[in-house]
């Protein structure tokens, strides 16, 4: 159950990484795929988010007899689904361009600060300035 749990978890934080990057179609299967696994857990434990089948001292109660099927439907199908999800992002021509010159780190300016490039592809140099202006406050009355 904590394996599944954390497969599930591990798909959320990709279809949320994925859609704020802006692949909804990424986004969409990994939500797909997430709900198999809680079925399971709601299926086992009564709850979808976060398992309550593990207790101090034991747990809960056995697993239904559907629990093997689901469980078994889940491994049989899961590697295809990683190697869809690799299609999509990894694999996938639009994306690879559009994040290729992401979160490298240029060599050290003139002033000896290395500059981050966290967006802009294909920038020479960081766009954003070196240090923010300071924040206007507004008087109280």
């Amino acid at each position: 159950m904590c394996e599944l749990c954390r497969l599930a978890s591990h798909l959320l934080w990709y279809g949320t990484s994925a859609l704020d990057l802006g692949a909804t179609t990424a986004f969409v299967y990994a939500w797909r795929d997430r709900e198999k696994l809680l079925d399971i857990n709601e299926l086992v434990s009564g709850v979808r988010m976060h398992t309550s089948f593990i207790r101090v001292g034991g747990l809960l109660a056995d697993v239904p007899d559907p629990f093997y099927e689901m469980v078994g439907a889940v491994i049989k199908t899961f590697p295809k689904l990683i190697d869809e999800h690799e299609l999509l992002i990894t694999k996938n021509p639009i994306w690879r361009q559009r994040d290729r010159w992401a979160g490298r780190v240029e060599p050290r300016g003139r002033d000896g600060v290395r500059r981050h490039r966290a967006c802009a592809p294909r920038q020479r140099r960081a766009l954003r300035p070196a240090q923010s202006p300071p924040v206007q406050l507004i008087r109280p009355l």
